[in-house]
């Protein structure tokens, strides 16, 4: 009876703590701005500089997805 609930306890616990952290695993990196004008729908926003990667693949949506880890 104690061992269930130390198990249950724990195991909330830990469900808790990968749902807590995994949203930031899954965040994509957003490059600096500026604001330069800001509206009740939309920013005017400046960006630095900043580096990104492409890939095009062919197929259907999850084989491509997959083919384009592997690239």
């Amino acid at each position: 009876m104690i061992y269930n609930y130390f198990y249950n306890l724990f195991t909330k616990v830990i469900f808790i703590i990968f749902f807590t952290f995994s949203f930031n695993l899954m965040a994509n990196e957003q490059p600096d701005y500026t604001v330069i004008k800001k509206d009740n729908e939309f920013e005017i926003r400046q960006y630095t500089n900043f580096l990104t990667a492409t890939v095009e693949t062919e197929g259907e949506r999850d084989d491509a997805i997959g083919k384009g880890f592997r690239i």
